[in-house]
């Protein structure tokens, strides 16, 4: 969903793409704007040119490029072909020229800065070089070469040099006299950072001024220097470092302790804590006040980077109090603290500020829950969202793909999150809120077992809770506002399936947990028992919350009376939640239940109520019965398909689902092909066909390709408006399938679509393929005609038109040899060869 920052800048780029748009239309009388990919929501709305375009003529010997910004595109098309262009139509002023000269203005400034930057990198060199030749004045013919060394490393910058002097220092140390060891400390002392990584290497080896190469090291990581070499000095030489110092060095090491991850590569960069972890146990006070100054920082980087090395560097151990407040107020009001125009840069600040928290919870958790509940009282609905996250992210953890935890050692900051949570869940009206609460509990992890146990009438007590804001809710009236927008009835009918959704959740967790034990289990099956009148809405949803449960015989035995109860039950709704709950069971687990399970699902098969009989048979998709069953649910479905089969479109997903079933029960019988196939492709010419072309229904098709009447129901769905790329491959395996006698038959209506349609590639080569495997050659080569006619004949589509040329020849070749024309046959192949030459030819000119 996007934000207001990204709706805000997205409409700036779409009216500077505007502005641009016109600088190309007056440029040329040629040149055109194309857009690439589809038309978003916000340009719909604005009329703005928003996401990719590209600049386009049909004169243009090379093609351009696609981008977000129109301006980048339009320079690039510029230099590539309108530069040389001599058929060139100008229309008026302002044009492109004004992009180009903009460019142009800021092309020489950089190049001006480059030359000045130059000159004044000269005069350092120069300044360097002296001092060296003064070195190497009545110097010893060793340190004469390392000075050598350290001139070719100036001049070169490479790896290889440097290797060179830090490998002398390591096994020839006293070369490196009091001058060149100066000469070092200088070059670090004045940040030459080409230098630092071989001054420090060198240093550590032969400088016994500890204290100068520890303010050194210091002073690079102040900058961001060589980060990795200069806390490994300050490790060794702890005990010289001066707590002034500390504090410009913990952003550096920030980073060095836990490297922000690549957004294109999962992998968990190497950490390395250690120089942060010895300076906040040896100067807590100092390390303290600059992770709060980078807490407070108003740079997405910063706050980033401390909220990632925080965990790190208290290790387990409870944070300051002062550092805990500083990140929930981060947290509370990112949005507003947090300097960037992207939406997903303030995200990716509060999924870290909510990770750091996280850990906080774990080390002291009364502490830290406290301190977000107070806070809690006064933020915004986006700042509730965010602290309910932080518990959120704590619940997930033992499931996380990073940080995945595989035992669980205290459980107590589980409970206390669980806990906050679901007080929050039974109170809250604020949808983010409730969003994060159902994120938190949607996947059950067993390592929590434990506490979902011990939180059972919690739990239980909440789902309750959130059922009667459901039936609050759903019996609120809607304002007349409400009722005639439709965007506002879609965001009434998100919240009544989030708050759905959310009772659902807590149930599942109830009900695993109730697996665990059969104490637990007991517990569940007491409250889903008890005398109280449970509204018939929140029964149906504790029907559906027992396929967890029933994971063992012991658990599967105590349910079983309340499940059979639901099946055979008044209540048409719970009997459809017992059809569900049903489906959601393992095959093994129906196939273990008792007959008398069996046969109340029989009876929800024939079970007027329109509700209860589509769901038990939705249920037939995932479950089996025993053999002495299949017969009796077999004849179910043929009566419940009979029903159907002439309602209006209102059921066609229904109907698809029997057919579905019946085909794979019947396909195997004599009786399939001769009585039942035909009906079921009479029942499909009625379907809808989106409904029809969704996946996974093709193997369906492909049992009925033989049947009379399916190349009627193939054309149907090829002439679909509603035939999209993805359903292209699915469509043309069908046809491929179909018989010769069935091919022949509708080889009209394929040429007719294919000269509708001569630029579906995949659609027209498959057309050409089957025809011309059917001998329909004339059919096969008016295809190919259509498809290279179709192609306009300019610069642009030149290689593409000459391939549809071979196309063409390819299939007249085949047809002439075909009926024996041998001579037209040699006469095509001769054609086909002149243009391929000539494509070689231009391929080798360009």
């Amino acid at each position: 969903m996007i934000g207001e920052r990204d709706y805000l800048r997205t409409i700036e780029v779409g009216r500077r793409n505007q502005e641009v748009r016109v600088f190309v239309q007056n440029w040329c009388g040629h040149a055109r704007i194309e857009k690439f990919g589809g038309t978003g929501m916000i340009e719909a709305a604005t009329g703005l040119p928003i996401g990719h375009h590209s600049m386009a003529c049909d004169h243009a010997p090379t093609s351009g490029s696609a981008t977000w910004r129109l301006e980048d595109a339009a320079l690039e098309f510029y230099d590539r072909n309108c530069a040389i262009c001599k058929v060139r139509q100008p229309l008026r002023l302002p044009n492109l020229v004004e992009l180009v000269r903009h460019r142009d203005r800021q092309t020489a400034a950089r190049v001006a800065d480059q030359e000045r930057e130059a000159k004044k990198l000269r005069g350092e060199y120069d300044s360097r070089q002296k001092a060296r030749a003064a070195l190497q004045v009545n110097a010893t013919a060793p340190a004469a070469s390392l000075i050598e060394d350290l001139q070719l490393l100036d001049q070169t910058r490479e790896e290889p040099a440097s290797e060179k002097i830090i490998a002398t220092a390591r096994l020839a140390p006293e070369v490196f006299n009091a001058g060149i060891v100066e000469h070092l400390f200088r070059l670090l002392e004045a940040d030459e950072s080409w230098a630092i990584e071989t001054a420090l290497g060198c240093l550590r080896q032969v400088s016994r001024d500890h204290k100068r190469l520890v303010d050194c090291a210091m002073q690079c990581l102040s900058l961001g220097r060589n980060t990795r070499t200069a806390a490994e000095i300050l490790l060794a030489h702890l005990d010289l470092v001066d707590a002034p110092q500390v504090q410009s060095a913990i952003r550096s090491l920030c980073f060095l302790a836990a490297p922000p991850r690549s957004d294109f590569d999962y992998s968990e960069p190497e950490k390395r804590p250690e120089a942060l972890r010895a300076l906040a146990s040896k100067f807590p006070v100092p390390v303290e006040k600059a992770l709060d100054v980078l807490i407070a920082s108003s740079s997405v980087a910063a706050v980033k980077a401390a909220a990632r090395a925080i965990p790190l560097a208290y290790d387990g151990v409870a944070y300051p109090s002062a550092l805990v407040r500083s990140l929930a107020a981060k947290l509370t009001r990112a949005d507003s603290l947090v300097d960037s125009d992207h939406d997903s840069e303030i995200d990716k600040v509060v999924h870290e500020l909510e990770r750091a928290l996280v850990y906080a919870m774990l080390a002291d958790d009364r502490q830290v829950d406290t301190l977000l509940a107070n806070y809690y009282q006064g933020a915004s609905s986006s700042g509730e969202a965010r602290i309910t996250g932080v518990y959120s992210t704590l619940l997930r953890l033992p499931g996380n793909r990073f940080e995945s935890v595989d035992t669980v050692l205290d459980h107590s900051p589980y409970g206390t999150a669980l806990r906050r949570i679901l007080t929050w869940a039974s109170a809250t009206q604020n949808q983010e809120v409730i969003r994060e609460i159902h994120e938190a509990l949607r996947h059950f992890p067993e390592q929590l077992a434990q506490v979902a146990y011990e939180q059972m009438e919690l739990l239980l007590g909440t789902a309750a809770l959130v059922d009667q804001a459901l039936t609050d809710f759903m019996n609120s009236p809607v304002p007349p506002e409400v009722a005639n927008d439709f965007l506002m009835q879609m965001e009434r009918s998100n919240q009544r399936q989030q708050l759905a959704g959310l009772r659902a959740a807590i149930l599942e967790w109830a009900s695993s947990a109730a697996a665990v034990s059969p104490a637990s289990a007991g517990k569940f099956i007491a409250f889903i028992s008890s005398d109280v009148h449970w509204p018939e809405q929140f029964l149906s949803a504790l029907v559906e919350a027992l396929p967890p449960l029933m994971r063992t015989a012991t658990s599967m035995n105590a349910a079983l009376p309340f499940l059979y109860a639901a099946m055979v039950g008044e209540s048409a709704r719970v009997r459809m939640a017992a059809a569900r709950a049903l489906r959601e069971l393992r095959g093994s687990c129906v196939m273990s239940l008792p007959s008398l399970v069996h046969d109340a699902f029989l009876l929800l098969l024939s079970d007027p109520i329109i509700g209860v009989h589509q769901s038990a048979v939705e249920a037939l998709e995932r479950i089996s019965f025993p053999e002495e069953y299949q017969k009796r649910i077999t004849e179910q479905l043929m009566a419940i398909f009979m029903a159907y089969a002439q309602e209006d479109r209102s059921h066609d997903d229904f109907r698809v689902t029997c057919i579905e079933l019946l085909v794979r029960r019947l396909h195997q019988q004599a009786s399939f092909s001769d009585e039942w196939a035909p009906i079921f492709v009479a029942v499909l010419m009625k379907i809808d066909d989106t409904t029809l072309l969704r996946a996974s229904r093709s193997w369906m098709l492909k049992r009925l390709v033989n049947t009379e009447g399916f190349s009627d129901l193939l054309l149907k769905l090829l002439r679909s408006t509603e035939r999209h790329e993805h359903y292209d491959e699915q469509l043309v395996s069908l046809l491929r399938a179909l018989p010769r006698d069935g091919l022949l038959g509708m080889r009209a209506s394929l040429v007719a679509q294919c000269e509708r349609l001569p630029h579906d590639q995949m659609f027209v080569a498959a057309c050409i393929e089957v025809l011309s495997a059917a001998d329909a050659w004339d059919a096969a080569a008016k295809i190919a005609g259509y498809s290279h006619d179709a192609l306009a004949d300019s610069t642009r589509m030149r290689v593409r038109k000459q391939y549809a040329q071979l196309t063409v020849l390819t299939t007249t070749f085949e047809q002439h040899l075909a009926e024996g024309r041998h001579s037209d046959a040699l006469a095509c192949a001769g054609r086909w060869r002149h243009i391929l030459e000539e494509m070689k030819r231009v391929k080798g000119d360009e």
